[in-house]
């Protein structure tokens, strides 16, 4: 092999050992993107009703927690946190009836009261807890109880109605979603069912009103515009903003996509200068 060659084929590595550096890089920025964006996955709190341990919750990534006891309406818990916590156990139970340390009472016919008891973390820690439950159509039936005046309330000193919206309902139950800025012990309970001559929405429904998310007041006499939706709103909420889960999957996609493009336009490259450098080496040597 002549020094030409040699030299070329050192060449060759120097470019492929280039072309590797720079795939991995790709590959650890593809990695870091995808995780980012990828939704843990649930914890389970089992029919048995044993705790739930998580390990770590961090500030960008909420923690899911089904709740799978058919006795208790709670659903779902999705924590949350303003400050990373470790080491949390969180479990929920069914309480009969109202503590006997609780003296004020709620005002409306209680569906259920449930205690949910937590670890390693605080309402400092908090930034909000999104609450799925549901009841029975019989129980609303029964109690002449306003679906739409249906809430699931937090005991700390005192009973706080937790800001509460119906979000579906079947033949026989009706799903609702409240927000909680912790947890402690729980009461889902409803308010009677009154007719008002002026109502005009059902109270605490939503809309969109344009790109405007508006929400039928307590009474139930006026639409409340309550945020303005960057991107559009869609159904009953504003669409999903770049850097949430909904709207990453599409930039994952790209970045995928660049990816994969740039790679195959640099082995493109490199392949066809090489081809063209074996050519010509292969030229000289018989000129030689």
């Amino acid at each position: 092999m002549t020094g030409q060659s040699r030299d070329f084929w050192k060449r060759e590595k120097g470019e492929a050992g280039i072309i590797l550096l720079l795939f991995l890089v790709l590959s650890v920025l593809l990695t870091v993107s995808v995780s980012a964006q990828i939704e843990m996955p649930p914890f389970v709190i089992p029919e048995t009703g044993e705790p739930v341990a998580i390990t770590n919750i961090n500030t960008t990534q909420p923690a899911l927690i089904k709740v799978e006891i058919p006795e208790i309406s709670v659903r779902s818990l999705e924590i949350n946190v303003k400050e990373n916590v470790s080491n949390v156990v969180i479990n929920v139970t069914r309480i009969p009836r109202k503590p006997p340390d609780i003296i004020q009472n709620l005002t409306g016919p209680v569906y259920q009261y449930i205690n949910i008891t937590h670890e390693n973390i605080t309402d400092q820690d908090v930034e909000n807890i999104t609450i799925s439950f549901d009841v029975n159509q019989s129980w609303v039936a029964q109690n002449n109880v306003n679906k739409s005046r249906v809430f699931l309330s937090r005991y700390t000193t005192q009973w706080d109605k937790l800001p509460t919206r119906l979000v579906n309902e079947t033949a026989e139950r009706i799903y609702y979603v409240a927000v909680s800025p912790g947890l402690s012990i729980f009461a889902v309970f409803g308010e009677y069912f009154a007719h008002m001559a002026n109502q005009t929405c059902i109270p605490m429904d939503r809309r969109c009103y344009g790109d405007i998310l508006q929400e039928c007041n307590y009474y139930g006499t006026q639409w409340v515009s309550r945020e303005v939706c960057q991107y559009g709103c869609f159904d009953i909420g504003c669409s999903a903003e770049p850097g949430s889960p909904e709207a990453n999957w599409w930039l994952v996609i790209t970045v995928i996509v660049v990816i994969i493009l740039i790679l195959t336009g640099l082995l493109y490259y490199f392949e066809g200068k090489r081809k063209r450098k074996t050519k010509e080496l292969a030229v000289s040597e018989r000129l030689r």
